[in-house]
């Protein structure tokens, strides 16, 4: 991850981190890699880019947290909005998505497993 990272948007617009570098409309408006805490070091994160970190909280009892903070905030590279039927596409894909997981989960819960 690190050294597809330093790649800091050298490629063509057909790869995902060309298309960020070159704040295409065709891209997200905003990109955030989400890692492991201090898996970036000072200097290596592309200027188009925000940072997560993510780590195992200190156990409570039984279930362990998660601590996750914004290091860097990624900044706006377009302002190109969605279409309403883009919205609402990924509002059905989401929902669907969502439903089969709590259906495999309750069959899942019913085997025993």
């Amino acid at each position: 991850m690190r050294r597809d990272a330093q790649k800091k948007g050298l490629g063509s617009l057909v790869s995902k981190h060309g298309m960020l570098a070159a704040r295409s409309r065709l891209g997200p408006s905003q990109f955030w890699f989400v890692t492991p805490v201090g898996l970036f070091r000072d200097g290596e994160l592309p200027e188009w880019a925000g940072l997560i970190e993510v780590e195992l909280a200190k156990p409570r009892g039984f279930w362990a947290g998660v601590k996750v903070e914004e290091r860097v905030r990624a900044p706006r590279l377009h302002n190109r909005r969605f279409e309403e039927g883009q919205i609402e596409r990924m509002r059905r894909s989401f929902y669907f998505r969502y439903i089969n997981g709590l259906i495999k989960a309750s069959e899942k819960e019913r085997r025993g497993q």
